[in-house]
C-alpha cells in the first residue's frame, strides 16, 4: 500500500503486544494473591463449592460480601447485592426488567455471571430459570436474575451452616455433573420458539411502536416480583441446604 510504513506499523504492533503481555502478567499475579487470601478467609472452600463460581468469582464475592453474619438474613444480602431487577415505564408501555443500579454493582455483576453458568450445571437452578421463561413469560435477563437471587440465598445458607454446596435433582437426589447436565437437557431446555418470543425488543422497535414480544401493556397482568418469585422457588426446590 502506497504511503504505508510497514516497519513502523510492525513496531507499533509489537509495542501493543508487549503491553498486553505485561497486563496479563500483572493479572496472573493478582489472581494468585487473591486466591491466597481466599484460602485464608475460606479454608473449607465453601465459596468455590457454589455452582458457577470459578476462583475469580469466588474471590470477588467473598471480598465484596464479607462476613454474612453481619446481615440479618438472605433478603438483606440480596438487597445489598442488588440482584433484583427494575423496570422502565414510558407512556402506555412497560419494558422488560433490567438489573437495578442499586446495591454493590461488582457483587451483583459477579452473581449474575455465576447464575448464567450455574443454571447450566444445577437442575434446581435450571428449573427456576425454565419456570421464569416458559411459565411466567419473563425475559432472559429477569430469569437469570431470579437464579442469581436464589444463588445468593443459597450462598448465605452454605456460609452460615459451613456446609459445602451439593448439586441435587429437583427431588433432592444428589447427582454428579454429567447426570445434572443430562437432567437439564432433558427437562429444562427452553424451546427455541419460546426463547425467541421472550427476546427483549430493541430501542428502535419500541420507539417506532411496532408490536413486539417483550413489551407489555400496563393493563396486562405482570409477573410476581422476581425477589418474591425466586424466594418461593428456592425454598420449594432447595433440599441440599436450608435457607435462613
Amino acid at each position: 500500500m502506497e504511503g504505508c510504513d510497514f516497519a513502523e506499523v510492525a513496531e507499533d504492533l509489537a509495542a501493543e503486544v508487549r503491553l498486553i503481555r505485561a497486563i496479563e502478567s500483572e493479572l496472573r499475579e493478582l489472581d494468585a494473591r487473591a486466591a491466597g487470601l481466599l484460602d485464608e478467609i475460606d479454608p473449607a472452600g465453601l465459596h468455590r463449592s457454589m455452582p458457577g463460581f470459578g476462583e475469580r468469582t469466588a474471590t470477588t464475592v467473598a471480598g465484596r460480601l464479607g462476613d454474612p453474619s453481619r446481615f440479618s438474613g438472605a433478603p438483606k444480602v440480596r438487597s445489598f447485592a442488588g440482584v433484583i431487577p427494575g423496570t422502565n415505564q414510558s407512556g402506555e408501555s412497560e419494558s422488560r426488567p433490567h438489573l437495578t443500579k442499586s446495591g454493590d454493582h461488582v457483587l451483583r455483576h459477579a452473581l449474575f455471571l455465576a447464575a448464567e453458568t450455574a443454571r447450566r450445571l444445577d437442575p434446581q437452578l435450571a428449573a427456576i430459570y425454565h419456570r421464569q421463561v416458559v411459565e411466567r413469560g419473563n425475559h432472559h435477563t429477569k430469569a437469570v436474575c431470579a437464579v442469581a437471587t436464589a444463588l445468593a440465598s443459597r450462598l448465605v445458607a452454605v456460609l452460615m451452616q459451613e456446609r459445602a454446596y451439593e448439586i441435587r435433582d429437583t427431588d433432592g437426589t444428589p447427582v454428579d455433573a454429567a447426570a445434572a447436565r443430562a437432567i437439564i437437557a432433558a427437562r429444562f431446555t427452553v424451546p427455541p420458539e419460546i426463547r425467541a418470543a421472550r427476546r427483549q425488543p430493541r430501542s428502535a422497535q419500541r420507539m417506532k411502536g411496532r408490536p413486539v414480544h417483550g413489551v407489555r401493556s400496563k393493563t396486562s397482568p405482570s409477573s410476581p416480583p422476581v425477589d418474591e418469585a425466586s424466594e418461593i422457588d428456592a425454598t420449594r426446590v432447595l433440599v441440599g441446604v436450608d435457607l435462613p
